[in-house]
């Protein structure tokens, strides 16, 4: 599925450069590692009394680019390689965040951070055909596959486990992460960007009616559920996605054709779209906001219903925050200079979760102690 279309793909992670894996991914050697084989061949996969019925080869995220930016990356390469340099972004935040390795039969033991992972990523610029119209629509994504394979600082290979973290959190922000860095790459390009909830935007001139007339898949799924899809469960989705799945196949010239005739008919001028961005970014795209300024702004939204917080959820708010214009390394930085006035809180919920709060939490919460404590048995008691 990943290889027979001709997609282009890449090795990422630390893991696949310790195995000697690197540039584009060679079928045999994804078929070597998602087995189990470790670089000097041994066979991990059946420890812990697993086979190859029972043993989990590995996982799969799916990064999908905004719908606008499928339509423009039709006819600007540059935006496909954006999407590509935004998905390594996102996965090298789940190798320093999310990678462990397994201790002992099943887990028993415990587990240690790693930040090795052995991952794959293919691009694919088109989604499946729609069950009811056969029509294929531009779909810019890259299916990454990460191989169940980590190496523990002892040198050995093993079992791998992703920490998705508390209320998945740390999924969330690598979302963030994706979806931030390709903002930023895409302003860069010259394109203007129009936000939507949270981190989601699409690029401004191209019309909400362009892009639902360019997404039958979501369409036919909305009729088979009988409404929108946030009315049932996550569950009752992938059961309507999966029966009105249809199969893929390679796209040709002519579908390409198609598309721009479409296009056309949908009063959709890409060219035009393109050439006002180089215009853009010819003149220079200035940021208009800071990391730091950014970061306030994450701190003053998640102060308003807690003390305290977590890295990923500050991740999560400052880089929707300065959507566009900041990078993820940028807030990471921020946030490691304790910018904004924040302070070390100690250890939250989940594995490798950092809390934090704010100067201005801290003396606040001191000034309610001291008034409670100099208050202490100097009034009289309403009830005895």
């Amino acid at each position: 599925y990943y290889l027979g279309l001709g997609a282009p793909s890449e090795w990422l992670g630390r893991g696949a450069a310790e195995y000697g894996l690197e540039g584009e991914i060679r079928q045999e050697d994804m078929v070597r590692v998602l087995s189990g084989i470790t670089p000097d061949g041994e066979d991990i996969s059946q420890r812990g009394g697993q086979n190859s019925e029972t043993r989990r080869f590995g996982e799969e995220l799916t990064i999908s680019a905004p719908k606008s930016v499928s339509l423009v990356a039709i006819e600007d390469e540059r935006v496909v390689a954006a999407h590509q340099a935004a998905v390594r972004e996102a996965v090298a935040y789940v190798e320093r965040e999310m990678v462990y390795a397994r201790i002992g039969k099943g887990g028993g033991k415990g587990s240690e951070f790693t930040g090795c992972l052995v991952a794959g990523r293919y691009t694919h610029e088109d989604s499946r055909p729609d069950a009811h119209t056969g029509r294929v629509a531009p779909h810019l994504h890259d299916h990454v596959v990460i191989a169940n394979l980590t190496k523990r600082s002892d040198g050995q290979w093993t079992a791998l486990k992703l920490d998705w973290g508390h209320e998945n959190q740390k999924k969330l922000a690598a979302d963030a992460v994706y979806k931030a860095a390709l903002a930023k790459n895409l302003q860069s390009l010259g394109y203007e960007i129009e936000r939507g909830k949270g981190a989601n935007f699409e690029i401004a001139g191209i019309t909400r009616e362009q892009i639902e007339h360019f997404s039958p898949r979501s369409e036919t799924i909305k009729r088979e559920i009988g409404g929108d899809r946030s009315e049932v469960s996550a569950k009752a989705r992938e059961a309507v996605q999966n029966r009105t799945r249809e199969r893929k196949a390679t796209i040709s010239q002519e579908q390409r054709f198609e598309w721009r005739r479409a296009f056309r008919e949908q009063g959709l001028d890409l060219a035009a779209l393109r050439k006002q961005a180089e215009g853009r970014a010819a003149g220079g795209v200035s940021p208009a906001i800071t990391a730091e300024q950014a970061l306030k702004s994450a701190i003053r939204h998640l102060g308003e219903r807690d003390t305290t917080f977590s890295r990923d959820q500050l991740r999560q708010e400052a880089l929707a925050a300065g959507l566009g214009h900041v990078s993820p390394k940028e807030i990471e930085h921020a946030i490691e200079q304790r910018e904004g006035g924040l302070v070390a809180a100690g250890e939250g919920k989940g594995l490798k979760s950092e809390l934090f709060t704010t100067r201005a939490a801290v003396l606040r919460e001191a000034e309610i102690l001291r008034r409670a404590r100099d208050g202490k048995g100097k009034a009289e008691a309403i009830i005895n």
